[in-house]
């Protein structure tokens, strides 16, 4: 949350100069059986986007219609992804699967 040109950090009760942005998507994928939600992070986010989520977030800031365009260029396309699913039991025997 921004204020006064800091940052304020809920976690840590601290205003901050400066922020690193970080991607964090979460994305339907299907197949021609099923489809899934992965949930990637800043990397994969820095892959498709070919920029980092500090340039992305100063685009959104500077020009909302070139942020649009870029955000719907890599929309609605195929892309292969390579997935691995475990299997956890976080809590009192509630399994889930978890995707890597």
């Amino acid at each position: 949350m921004a204020r006064s040109d800091k940052w304020r950090c809920e976690r840590c009760k601290q205003s901050l100069p400066h922020f690193e942005q970080c991607y964090d998507f979460c994305f339907d994928v299907s197949d021609g059986i099923d489809h899934i939600s992965l949930q990637c992070t800043n990397k994969v986010g820095e892959i498709l986007l070919g920029t980092s989520a500090n340039e992305m977030f100063k685009l959104w800031r500077a020009n909302r219609a070139e942020f649009g365009k870029k955000i719907d260029s890599v929309k609605n396309k195929y892309y292969v992804f390579k997935c691995m699913t475990t299997t956890e039991q976080p809590f009192k025997g509630t399994i889930r699967k978890v995707a890597s």
